[in-house]
């Protein structure tokens, strides 16, 4: 099992692009935890967002489920593998102290 996880940003009060890739599924809720608690407690960000691929359904779900917001709905929006594709924007925002 080898998660990875990419959070861009790295100045207080702003927000950041979370990236998730996981080779297992059963690691998601773990490493989103992780993600979520150095995102917010430790560089102080104000926002997290997620760009996920639509028929992601597993994605959609752990964002849901650690109440990201979906925010927009883009159609075909980038272009992979000889296809356009859509993307599916969720946000979530600094937990209340």
């Amino acid at each position: 099992m080898r998660p990875i996880a990419v959070i861009a940003g790295v100045t207080p009060a702003t927000s950041a692009k979370a990236g998730l890739l996981f080779e297992v599924s059963a690691v998601m809720k773990e490493a989103m935890e992780v993600v979520l608690n150095y995102g917010f407690n430790i560089m102080e960000l104000h926002s997290i967002e997620a760009n996920i691929n639509p028929v992601n359904i597993a994605s959609t779900k752990i964002l849901e489920k650690n109440n990201f917001v979906l925010e927009a709905h883009f159609k075909e929006n980038y272009y992979y593998n000889g296809n356009f594709l859509d993307s599916y924007v969720y946000s979530l925002l600094t937990p209340n102290k």
